[in-house]
């Protein structure tokens, strides 16, 4: 490969990782680095891309950051968790001057193993991006719920379910809306700033109403909001999903 070092082949030992390029070790003395991480690339072949910090930049050091141990013959870092099931397994050690990332000190390329295997893989959560009911009895309206709505008094306003009763959740339906009135009765929400956008605290009353109805709350999807003409609000429609789709 065009501008690379020639290669350095070692073997992952048990407890540390060591330094043993010496230009590297070199470059380290001189700029004091005291700090190396281990990141992950897949861009051009699976390989570790191995960085110090910026110094006058940084100011903390996170876990991903391991201490350099200088020893009177060796130099080396405590293993990253990447190569706890690869002790033993050779790698290729080298640099890339043409690709380098900034603060790049070399490039660890596993040989004959993948180094994948061992990193876990964190699932994406579905994006919801309609209002719903959480496991735990809250209505949620997602941030781009509120912008395409353009319900920009979302966080001074509660979230009203006034209209609910037993013959309607019988139907299936939920009915709530957005509003800034006082309404007693303990059936409307304060919504504050959530991760996802704005959410009530849980729907006790909420929750109670359609469970003595012999139905949960989380069967009910959002629909649509329509605009009511007879009390000239919008209404957020839930209707329930049953077990076959409907």
């Amino acid at each position: 490969m065009g501008g690379r070092e020639e290669k350095m082949i070692q073997k992952i030992r048990t407890r540390n990782f060591y330094i043993q390029n010496s230009d590297v070790i070199d470059f380290m003395r001189i700029n004091q680095v005291q700090h190396l991480r281990f990141d992950v690339n897949i861009d051009d072949g699976v390989y570790v891309s191995v960085s110090y910090p910026d110094y006058n930049n940084l100011l903390s050091f996170e876990k991903r950051w391991f201490n350099i141990h200088w020893g009177k013959r060796t130099i080396c870092v405590r293993n990253p968790s990447i190569f706890k099931d690869c002790i033993g397994k050779e790698v290729d050690v080298y640099s890339d001057k043409i690709f380098r990332k900034k603060n790049e000190l070399f490039r660890i390329k596993p040989i004959g193993f993948n180094i994948m295997s061992n990193i876990k893989i964190k699932k994406k959560r579905v994006k919801i991006n309609v209002p719903y009911f959480s496991k735990s009895g809250y209505c949620i309206l997602p941030k781009e719920y509120i912008i395409k709505r353009n319900i920009t008094d979302a966080l001074i306003s509660k979230l009203s379910f006034n209209r609910i009763d037993g013959h309607l959740v019988n139907c299936g339906f939920i009915f709530a809306r957005i509003t800034k009135e006082f309404e007693p009765g303990g059936l409307s929400y304060p919504l504050r700033e959530c991760s996802n956008g704005a959410c009530t605290r849980p729907l006790k009353r909420v929750v109670d109403i359609v469970s003595e109805n012999g139905k949960k709350i989380t069967d009910f999807q959002y629909k649509n909001t329509l605009y009511d003409d007879n009390y000239n609000y919008d209404l957020i429609i839930f209707k329930e999903v049953k077990l076959d789709g409907s």
